[in-house]
């Protein structure tokens, strides 16, 4: 097969228009396909698009979700017409219902590449579901990509090309950024991006209940909290420094901000936060295990 020309994306050479069919239209795969469905130009990659859902409610909102790119749309009868249809099979489901969902579509699953949003559910299992011929690849978004501000991590299985990594990349980035790692490191990326967002969302919260604490008006805190985590995140991916060397820059000798970090470090709040990391780790790999 021929290469087309180079993604709008990503600027690397990816295979020729495909469909992408989503199974399962929730929130995340809207978010996807919204992303392709709004980038202009269009994606030479975007052939046409499919879904399935359970409920025509959730396929209107899918729809919706496309922009200019909804005259591609076209809803599947069921999963197995999605598969049939589709060049790219996007996976939306809920991971707790790969083991009902996926075997059905073994027998057409062969030559198709399936890039999967299910957290906690590794590439082996997959492929038991799917048969030796499916190519696979897993990512782990976050919820920032529903606005477009996301970041992904994807690995590739045993069977999916340079071809297909390239292909992800360009779908992936559609909705923030994406980044390329090995499998066995999916877990401290669930642990780190995936649930991250909570834990800024977590911090913000205490931020801005902090303002109001010390004699702030609700809003005044909101705006001030807000604005000071996306200035200090742009600061640090603009000038390209360390968090820390940044941070000294904040603080000077005897000031308010020293007295404040101070504080902090006798709470023990770094190491306390690494150890939420580890303990979501963990988790992740645990939730990785087959059902007993």
């Amino acid at each position: 097969m021929k290469l087309a020309k180079k993604s709008s994306l990503t600027g690397k050479p990816i295979m020729n228009p495909k469909t992408f069919g989503f199974l399962g239209a929730g929130k995340m795969a809207r978010a996807l396909a919204g992303g392709l469905g709004r980038a202009t130009p269009r994606p030479a990659f975007l052939g046409g698009l499919t879904a399935s859902a359970r409920t025509p409610a959730t396929l209107d909102k899918f729809a919706a979700a496309l922009g200019s790119a909804r005259e591609l749309f076209r809803p599947a009868a069921d999963n197995r017409q999605l598969v049939q249809s589709s060049e790219v099979i996007i996976l939306g489901i809920k991971p707790a219902q790969a083991a009902e969902v996926l075997p059905p579509l073994r027998d057409l699953a062969a030559g198709r590449l399936f890039i999967s949003l299910l957290a906690g559910v590794p590439l082996a299992r997959l492929q038991e579901h799917l048969g030796p011929e499916a190519r696979l690849i897993r990512a782990m978004p976050n919820t920032p990509a529903l606005i477009g501000e996301g970041i992904t991590a994807y690995a590739l299985g045993a069977s999916a090309t340079e071809a297909d990594a390239a292909l992800a990349q360009a779908v992936l980035q559609a909705v923030g950024q994406a980044l390329r790692v090995e499998e066995n490191q999916l877990d401290a990326v669930t642990a780190l991006s995936g649930s991250g967002p909570a834990y800024v969302f977590h911090f913000l919260n205490a931020l801005i209940a902090g303002g109001i604490a010390e004699g702030l008006p609700p809003e005044t805190a909101r705006t001030l909290a807000l604005q000071t985590v996306l200035g200090a995140a742009k600061l640090v991916a603009t000038t390209g420094e360390s968090p820390l060397t940044l941070a000294d820059q904040v603080k000077s000798p005897n000031g308010t901000t020293v007295a404040a970090c101070n504080l902090l470090a006798e709470r023990h709040w770094e190491e306390t936060l690494r150890a939420a990391i580890a303990a979501a780790r963990r988790r992740a790999a645990e939730l990785s295990q087959p059902p007993a």
